[in-house]
């Protein structure tokens, strides 16, 4: 298949957040009483995104308060090499997060210039921009969150192994193509004729 275009995960994808997400969270909760030392994306769900010991709203509350924390720490977000693949792209490049647009304009800088459209917590949740995406587009993705919700929209899906979820789970998450390396990410760009 020919695909026109390539959505972005950021957090873990484009820019190196983990230390600072699993930090925020553990300060967030330690706030409420809750001393935990957040050191995986599944701990980290469990408190933040799924059910568990705070209602839905609870948790709305939570992300909104962690993606301000976020925000005021993008100049702790180291990115990647992989933000230097996307300049290397024939076809378009889109940035969908979980977290705020800025936050992910910021860090990227002046590669922002690369990317049609950055769009975050800003434009929607992320279960419905995902909706919005073109089905000639392949996305890329570090967690089995996003792989599901690609499997739902029936898009064609890059999972990398240097981000959030384990490799071990993102391959039982079932992507399209699977890679554990920025070189490796390259050369399937390169064999998918987008670069």
């Amino acid at each position: 298949m020919k695909y026109d275009s390539v959505i972005w995960d950021f957090d873990g994808v484009l820019v190196d957040s983990r230390k600072e997400a699993w930090r925020a969270g553990s300060e967030i909760l330690c706030l409420l009483g809750i001393e935990i030392d957040i050191q995986s994306q599944l701990t980290f769900r469990s408190y933040f995104t799924q059910d568990g010991i705070f209602t839905e709203a609870d948790r709305l509350i939570l992300r909104a308060v962690h993606g301000l924390i976020m925000q005021s720490r993008t100049d702790q977000l180291i990115p990647l090499p992989s933000l230097k693949i996307v300049t290397k792209l024939k076809v378009d490049s889109e940035i969908v997060s979980s977290g705020l647009a800025s936050v992910a304009e910021a860090v990227v800088g002046d590669a922002a210039k690369f990317f049609t459209n950055i769009r975050g917590r800003e434009h929607g949740t992320k279960e419905e921009l995902f909706k919005t995406i073109s089905p000639t587009a392949i996305c890329i993705t570090d967690t089995i969150v996003d792989v599901e919700r690609c499997h739902k929209q029936s898009l064609p899906v890059i999972a990398v192994g240097w981000g959030y979820d384990s490799i071990s789970i993102l391959k039982g998450s079932r992507p399209t193509y699977f890679v554990e390396s920025f070189t490796q990410l390259e050369g399937l760009f390169r064999k998918l004729d987008l670069l």
